[in-house]
Parts: C-alpha cells; structure tokens; sequence
C-alpha cells in the first residue's frame, strides 16, 4: 500500500459521519503504549498520518504518538 492508498483509507473511515459516531474509539495521545507497523515505509506513512490529524491531537499529543511507532523488523532485530 503506497503513501497515498494509505492516507486516503483513514480519511475515509474517520469523515464518514455514521460510522465515527457509533464505533470511534475515544482516547488519549498517552493511553496508546506502541504503534507498530510492518517496516520503515509504513513508518513513514504513519507519521505523515499523524501529521495530518491536528484537529484530533496537539502538536504535543503528535510528538508523542510518533515516539510510540515501532516496526516488526525492528521487534525481530532488537528482541
């Protein structure tokens, strides 16, 4: 999945209205321990994404998540 693909599927789960209203989990910047993702790409992407959700987080809230974003190759490597 590129960049794009990417980015253009969370948009759409997040503006469709119905879904967001019934099954939107609500939470915090500090309640998500990892984000993990497939490899340094995704990675990328991910923090692009995160980029983008500035009316969801604070610019502090952003740092944070991407603080949490680790890859499955770097689990295999480093554990």
């Amino acid at each position: 999945m590129d960049k794009e693909e990417f980015l253009n599927s969370i948009k759409k789960s997040i503006s469709d209205e119905k879904i967001k209203d019934k099954w939107t989990l609500k939470f915090k910047a500090r309640d998500i321990k990892y984000l993990i993702v497939k490899n340094e790409n995704e990675m990328v992407h991910l923090f692009d994404a995160i980029d983008s959700m500035a009316s969801n987080f604070n610019e502090k809230e952003r740092k944070l998540l991407k603080t949490r974003i680790i890859s499955t190759s770097q689990i295999q490597e480093d554990f």
